[in-house]
């Protein structure tokens, strides 16, 4: 393209491709909303955009939020032949003739690439059903959820598609929604992300492990509320194979249900989160099983975080380094024990097991852990890299006052951050340096520094 030129001498190729990304857009301030308005919104623009965006089938083919009678029935029109990706909530109330043009999308099954469903109903709708009777030969991913969390989750029924063959999906999301554990739905999986509510009959472990022999090609997998509860006698270490897995997130389960998993699935995912109940008996035994599945990870940065609620929540975070700025990460292992158990027991037996040889940053958050002499002891022995400490203010000011000047146990400590209130006089530094031979640099933070704060731990779906 010559210097100075406009967009309009943009190959036309090029000028769609553009157009699908701004129609897919939702924080574009210019064009918020449904797909279909942000569409006519190009339209506007100038007289060959117009053209070019009404000939383009797949700029009307996206079917989300409130849309009304008129924009749907315009929507098909336009949109032609191309795959339909339908995001809607389902029943529409008291409009009957939005309800009857939604059904025309429904009854397009033989066309839909991605259905996206939000259920406002405590049982599966049988109008939804008579809807989609048509085999759905493009699609490819299934998402169906109810925003309000139930007991009892919404049971999809075998015969959604009118009986006929079942579609061949990749990606499957199921939250507070259910299908059968031997469905067909359950086979070649890519994605599968399942939150079912908590008086919902769970799955054994052999009907489990069937399952995902079924999905060797199995790249994300989220088990939410659904693990089994009973751990088999005899568990075979790597029943189940699947080398593709790269994000497992093991949510509302008990630990030694979770470290049955992780000894029964063979699998080095790169990201693992895990939230588990332990009693201390438990609990070496499952951060051992998680050790086991991040074998192939360095681990550079740690983050200990928790708070009291209910009981003494803890959480292990870990990072690696990649290409970007911002660290993935690794691991995140959320433990919650009862009140009159202590937390450090957590940090003391979680920095012993995982393999964080590597760690170069330490986060403390937490005001849940005061670090005693075998705590601190633990940091110091497996932290043998570590350069920097980050003191945040909801961490307990005692513990670090008496630890950050009376001594420095990391060998290579070059520098401690912490908050503008704790940080020690210059004489004091100075002494500091002086007894143990190196140089510390006293850091103030600010507010947000260190990793990104806790995901939402409630549902940890990637939507």
């Amino acid at each position: 393209m010559k210097v100075g030129a406009s967009i309009h001498d943009l190959p036309v190729e090029l000028l769609v491709y553009i157009l699908k990304y701004m129609v897919g857009m939702p924080d574009n301030p210019r064009v918020g909303g449904p797909a279909f308005f942000q569409a006519c919104f190009l339209t506007r623009i100038c007289k060959k955009w117009r053209d070019i965006v009404i000939n383009t089938p797949a700029l009307w083919s996206t079917f989300n939020g409130s849309l009304t009678t008129r924009a749907i029935s315009r929507a098909l029109e336009r949109s032609k032949n191309a795959p339909l990706q339908l995001f809607l909530c389902y029943p529409v109330r008291f409009n009957p003739e939005l309800q009857y043009a939604i059904s025309k999308l429904y009854a397009q099954t033989n066309r839909i690439d991605i259905l996206e469903l939000c259920i406002d109903e405590q049982v599966w709708p049988s109008s939804l059903t008579q809807d989609l009777c048509k085999e759905a030969l493009l699609l490819e991913r299934i998402c169906m959820h109810r925003f309000i969390p139930t007991l009892r989750p919404v049971v999809v029924p075998s015969s959604l598609f009118g009986g006929v063959r079942p579609p061949k999906l990749r990606h499957l999301s199921l939250r507070f929604c259910q299908v059968l554990w031997d469905s067909p739905w359950l086979r070649d999986l890519q994605v599968l992300e399942i939150e079912l509510g908590a008086a919902q009959q769970r799955v054994g472990f052999p009907q489990l492990l069937d399952v995902l022999r079924a999905m060797e090609s199995l790249e994300v997998l989220t088990l939410s509320g659904c693990l089994p509860v009973e751990v088999p006698s005899k568990i075979l270490d790597n029943a189940v194979t699947l080398s593709r897995l790269r994000k497992l997130t093991l949510l509302s389960a008990e630990a030694d249900t979770c470290a049955a998993f992780l000894h029964l699935v063979d699998c080095a995912p790169s990201l693992l989160r895990i939230r588990a109940e332990a009693s201390p008996s438990k609990l070496q035994p499952f951060l051992e099983a998680c050790t086991q599945r991040l074998r192939s990870n360095r681990v550079n940065t740690l983050k200990i975080d928790g708070t009291y609620r209910q009981g003494a929540n803890i959480q292990l975070q870990g990072f690696y380094a990649t290409d970007v700025e911002r660290p993935r990460p690794v691991f995140d292992i959320h433990v919650t024990m009862g009140i009159r158990e202590p937390p450090l027991l957590i940090v003391s037996l979680g920095t012993d097991v995982l393999p964080i040889t590597d760690v170069h940053t330490l986060h403390l958050y937490t005001n849940a852990v005061s670090l005693d002499e075998s705590c601190m002891s633990s940091l110091s022995k497996n932290l043998p890299n570590l350069r920097t400490l980050d003191i945040s203010h909801d961490a307990d000011l005692h513990a670090w006052i008496a630890f950050v000047l009376a001594d420095v146990p990391f060998a290579k400590l070059g520098k401690v951050q912490q908050p503008a209130l704790w940080m020690p006089d210059p004489e004091v530094v100075l002494d500091l340096q002086k007894t143990i031979e190196q140089e510390v640099v006293f850091v103030e933070r600010s507010l947000d520094a260190g990793p990104p704060r806790d995901y939402d731990h409630r549902w940890a779906m990637d939507w």
